[in-house]
């Protein structure tokens, strides 16, 4: 993964496809202090014109570019589950919502290495008890799925917090500390102290 920051204190344009031809040219803006974030995949797509458009603006420091290593092979353009849940009906809700989000992240096999097998297998609640069944299980299979090893590194910052579910105040804690790990989790870069810079030089050469 690419991380592509304005440092500069102007608006950066980069023209990354062929004006020509049918449809409208794909054009990256970034203002200042903003960050995008591509696949390695992307960049080397661009065409040469762009990368030294690219690599010029890195000259000026007017942009950053690093290379961040990830968890998954990619982060997934999935938009997060909101939270919502105040009584019982919207925190059944939120967790069926959270149930299918899951499972359809840890069946995802191109995001990780492969499937992973820990997915939900209660039932989607329509009551207190069932709530309760499901939320203890989420939080145990949360930890089992991001110690597998279907990631490409292993994500120990994104750990459940220990709560005890039994009843309707800690399973809508659990719903909200879940549904905020499964998009931290799927987003996670690795940290790095000493992170990629791409010179002028690669980031032409990038293929």
């Amino acid at each position: 993964m690419i991380q592509i920051k304005n440092i500069g204190g102007n608006l950066v344009s980069v023209l990354t496809s062929d004006a020509s031809g049918k449809g409208q040219p794909n054009v990256v803006k970034l203002r200042p202090g903003t960050v995008k974030l591509m696949s390695k995949g992307e960049l080397k797509q661009w065409p040469k014109g762009a990368k030294v458009d690219m690599a010029n603006y890195v000259t000026a420091n007017m942009l950053e570019l690093v290379e961040l290593t990830l968890v998954h092979n990619y982060i997934e353009k999935s938009t997060k589950t909101e939270f919502t849940a105040i009584d019982l009906q919207s925190a059944i809700n939120d967790a069926v919502a959270y149930k299918a989000a899951f499972n359809q992240h840890v069946e995802n096999a191109t995001a990780h290495t492969a499937a992973d097998t820990n997915i939900l297998i209660s039932p989607d609640p329509t009551d207190l008890p069932e709530l309760i069944t499901l939320m203890i299980e989420a939080l145990a299979n949360h930890d089992l799925h991001i110690v597998t090893a279907v990631h490409v590194t292993v994500d120990t910052w994104n750990d459940a917090p220990v709560i005890v579910v039994a009843d309707l105040p800690s399973s809508i804690l659990a719903i909200k500390a879940m549904i905020t790990l499964l998009h931290s989790h799927k987003t996670q870069t690795v940290p790095n102290t000493t992170p990629t810079m791409l010179t002028p030089a690669q980031i032409i050469a990038y293929s």
